[in-house]
């Protein structure tokens, strides 16, 4: 059994010390066939982006050379490689490290990421450079001066040129769009200091002492100040040929599995599971297939190997600190209250549509558009169809889902919708969960109900009203909650199974009827279509093959919430 390379981004580890890899070195011969020099390629947090620069640092770097084989000969581009492997020094920077609290601390931080990059060039191809070259080069104080001079000591003494990679370029500048939009704005600006650096790089490309430029990131809200005026550039990011050279394939992920030896009839199941928490990232319109999380996968295989079953949270606290920035976003110029309806569409609809923005423009403002694509390209949802001139961007999995629905009622607290904490919920599902009881769970509905005003019930609906209810059992962790899952064309209103890692004692299926106001005879009524419907579902092959299935019919009125009898 191979090794899983969970958390590393170093090539040469992978390569030689026997851990899994799935090959996507083919990339390679596609990107020096392509005809581009300059190329950016965006992808969602903890998408492999590390790794692959860390891949093209070793196979264009002339020092390693001698390597080729060790490194890469198992792999396709080993066995095909291309006229440029080998060919360049590297200048490789990562802008990941930065600490965004203050403008001070961006710009030192900034800076000391510059001078890393350009410390390691100069130490690694020390034949080229004077000591006292060395020195005068580091002690430059702009990042972009320093670079300048770098560039031009290079150009002196050099035969070679340059491969730039930059690695996560908009990585602090991200978190300065959450945190602080003007002072964003100001480094970005035309007399940012970013700006001042991309610029440098522009000119170096003119000169041809940087012959090739690849960059990696999450979003294109610092691209317009990195390209303007460098119109020779291409992104790959929503280009269908390119869609797979991160994130893993269906097919790669049951190979992962099978080599951590879950086999047989355990691999379907198992699969499933799966598709449901890392799977449906599809980030190009045309392309064929949904991509799996890659760091998800290995995590989970990691903890498999490390336990000998499945883990007990099925999201990684690191994957959860990324994705878990939800509020921050949403939250972007103080606008937050603005973009609750938008929320609450993606919660209920678990879709929306929108035109993708490919370049964002802050001074042109930072409306919907910007926002949903924002999301998208931080991948807390992605593209399920095209509609004529946008597309239509869902939640990806129930990863996202939870973290949604989570965001969801911590709002719902903050406004005093929702008067209990969310460890009571826990709690009251808990008991729901373990014996049945559905009293505690009847109290937290209906102190919601209650919590909301005579306006916000004049606005309610039985879709309004299942989404909170939802948002309940997405935040206990207990249950995969499923909203209208189709059964025979019918749409059951909420299913409730146990997670797969514990030992629910017993699962729910309820149908959901609500009326602001009811009459006794109208009130039968509602019971009398939701006996029917349940009975409808009892009998289909969905809902046939699940264990301890207790059906219920919950009709809320005003602010009461009536639980009627089992259906059985």
């Amino acid at each position: 059994m191979l090794r899983i390379p969970y958390g590393l981004s170093d090539f040469k580890k992978v390569a030689t010390q026997n851990y899994y890899f799935v090959d996507r070195t083919h990339y390679l011969e596609k990107l020096d066939n392509l005809g581009e020099q300059y190329i950016f390629y965006l992808r969602p947090r903890r998408f492999g982006k590390s790794l692959w620069i860390s891949i093209m640092q070793y196979y264009y770097g002339i020092e390693y050379q001698s390597q080729f084989t060790s490194l890469f000969g198992k792999y396709y581009i080993g066995q095909n490689p291309t006229p440029l492997a080998n060919q360049y020094l590297i200048l490789r920077f990562d802008f990941s490290r930065i600490d965004t609290r203050t403008p001070e601390s961006s710009y030192f931080g900034f800076w000391v990421n510059v001078k890393m990059g350009v410390s390691d060039l100069m130490n690694t191809y020390s034949t080229y450079f004077t000591d006292t070259q060395k020195t005068e080069i580091l002690n430059k104080a702009q990042p972009e001066v320093m670079l300048k001079e770098l560039l031009k000591a290079v150009k002196a003494t050099s035969p070679y040129k340059i491969y730039l990679l930059i690695d996560e370029y908009d990585h602090f500048a991200n978190e300065l769009l959450a945190l602080n939009l003007t002072h964003f704005k100001e480094i970005v600006g035309r007399n940012g200091w970013v700006r001042k650096f991309y610029e440098t790089i522009k000119t170096a490309t003119g000169e041809g002492i940087v012959d090739r430029l690849f960059v990696t990131g999450v979003c294109p809200a610092t691209l317009d100040s990195m390209t303007s005026g460098f119109n020779i550039t291409s992104s790959l990011t929503l280009n269908a040929s390119f869609h797979a050279m991160m994130g893993f394939k269906a097919y790669e992920v049951s190979a992962i599995l099978e080599n951590i030896g879950i086999q047989g009839e355990q691999l379907p199941a198992i699969m499933e599971q799966m598709r449901l928490w890392y799977d449906g990232f599809k980030i190009c319109e045309d392309a064929k297939e949904h991509l799996y999380n890659p760091d998800m996968v290995l995590y989970f295989a990691k903890e498999y190997v490390s336990t000998g079953g499945y883990p007990r949270r099925m999201l990684d606290v690191n994957i959860a600190s990324d994705y878990g920035k939800i509020k921050s976003i949403f939250e972007i110029d103080g606008k937050e209250a603005e973009r609750v309806p938008l929320l609450e569409k993606i919660v209920s609809d678990g879709k929306i549509s929108t035109k993708l923005v490919e370049r964002f423009n802050f001074e042109l403002g930072f409306g919907k558009q910007d926002f949903l694509s924002l999301l998208f390209y931080m991948g807390m949802l992605s593209i399920e169809d095209v509609d004529l001139d946008a597309v239509v961007l869902r939640t990806p999995n129930y990863v996202m889902r939870e973290l949604y629905y989570e965001y969801y009622y911590k709002l719902l607290e903050d406004s005093k919708l929702a008067p209990v904490i969310m460890e009571d919920v826990k709690d009251a599902i808990r008991n729901m969960a373990k014996y049945k009881d559905l009293s505690g769970f009847k109290a937290l509905v209906e102190g919601i109900l209650a919590a909301h005003s005579i306006r916000d019930k004049a606005n309610f609906s039985e879709k309004h009203i299942k989404t909170l209810i939802i948002t309940l059992f997405y935040i206990s962790e207990i249950y995969m909650v499923d909203s209208e899952p189709e059964t025979n064309r019918n749409y059951m209103d909420i299913l409730l199974v146990g997670r797969f890692q514990y030992k629910v004692p017993y699962n729910f299926l309820f149908e959901l009827k609500y009326a602001k106001k009811a009459t006794a005879e109208e009130l039968e009524k509602l019971r009398q279509d939701a006996i029917l419907q349940l009975t409808s579902y009892r009998n289909t092959p969905k809902v046939q093959n699940i264990e301890r299935l207790h059906a219920f019919i919950l009709i809320v009125v005003d602010k009461e919430l009536r639980i009627l009898e089992e259906i059985v």
